[in-house]
């Protein structure tokens, strides 16, 4: 896949120009996700979508490796508690070139990784590493999720971004990792911020939730009769998942509208979701 020169040559003149603050230049690092994407495209191609971001990040790592290891090590582990919003941009600028290097196929890389989640003195740093270790096939991954578990399994908040992580993981498995995370003895189905980290998160996982290798518009609607019968404005929420359907590749959306179909003609539907899905009939 052929990448803008110029583009990655650009993002690196960022990084190096010392009247741009780290805030900004970690800004400028994010790429578009996947939902301006699907509505600037007519054809929602999930993982069209994420192999170009790949080679995309992929092409801005490997031309500016240097700078990124040169930010990183210049912010890494300077006031890690500070709440100063200068400080802060440091830590998004550092965590932004950590997740780039990420991307070069080198060991050292993904042991700075383990080393942030085992010493890191915040919950940003150690968060990040964590995003970034179950995207992995590193051995510390799970080692890494069960340990952030054991240490916030009584902390709703923190624990709901523990079922987020997963969610939203690049991994091939992480469709099954979610259905599994499902019957998890955490995860309270009637609980709608255990059902948003986890499901709606997993729905803002194109790559994954799109794929073609599973049938996750099935899973989802078994979800979504679940979850409103007893909480029909959770349900509706998770039926913004189809929003995009007349844009789904062909084999994809005859997929969807099953399932959409499915849905609405149940009979117990509420009105709030039986509406949300005849409207993406339309």
């Amino acid at each position: 896949m052929q990448v803008d020169a110029k583009y990655v040559e650009a993002i690196g003149k960022v990084l190096t120009d010392k009247k741009t603050t780290a805030s900004f230049k970690a800004q400028m690092l994010q790429l578009p996700s996947d939902i301006v994407l699907a509505q600037q495209h007519d054809t929602l191609d999930a993982e069209a979508f994420f192999a170009a971001r790949k080679a995309l990040r992929s092409a801005i790592a490997t031309a500016h490796q240097k700078t990124f290891t040169e930010i990183y090590h210049q912010y890494h582990d300077v006031e890690p508690l500070s709440r100063d919003p200068k400080v802060f941009g440091h830590r998004q600028l550092k965590n932004s070139a950590l997740s780039f290097l990420q991307e070069i196929n080198d060991v050292s890389q993904t042991e700075s990784v383990v080393q942030q989640y085992q010493t890191a003195k915040n919950m940003t740093d150690q968060l990040v590493a964590l995003e970034l270790l179950a995207s992995s096939n590193h051995a510390y991954r799970v080692q890494a999720l069960t340990d952030f578990f054991q240490k916030w399994k009584n902390d709703s908040v923190v624990l709901n971004k523990w079922f987020t992580t997963q969610a939203l993981s690049s991994r091939p498995d992480t469709f099954e990792t979610v259905k599994a995370l499902t019957t998890h003895p955490s995860f309270n189905i009637a609980n709608p911020n255990n059902v948003y980290s986890l499901l709606r998160a997993y729905t803002m996982n194109y790559a994954s939730f799109h794929g073609t290798k599973h049938n996750a518009y099935e899973f989802l609607a078994d979800m979504i009769l679940k979850i409103d019968e007893k909480n029909p404005q959770v349900a509706a929420r998770l039926c913004a998942a189809f929003n995009f359907v007349k844009k789904f590749p062909a084999a994809q959306k005859e997929k969807a509208l099953h399932e959409i179909k499915r849905v609405v003609n149940h009979e117990k539907l509420s009105k709030n979701s039986r509406e949300l899905l005849q409207s993406a009939l339309v």
